[in-house]
């Protein structure tokens, strides 16, 4: 069994415990970490941008990628 970790971001924490709720009962993901306080820092249209993000930390199998990604 081959097991990945996926990385995320988003400044929305509802939105991370939602999506990883609906990936838990599909059974996607084995478990999931909601790191608050991350920052960010970034090249975004030609200029260098700094956000406080939530960084989300997926444990799943390779497998499941494509179920998840979509």
């Amino acid at each position: 069994m081959n097991i990945i970790y996926i990385f995320w971001t988003t400044n929305l924490l509802e939105e991370a415990r939602s999506i990883v709720k609906e990936l838990l009962e599909k059974k996607w993901i084995a478990c999931a970490n909601i790191i608050p306080n991350v920052h960010s820092l970034y090249e975004w249209e030609g200029e260098v941008k700094e956000d406080i993000e939530l960084k989300v930390i997926l444990k799943t199998q390779k497998n499941l990628f494509s179920n998840i990604e979509s």
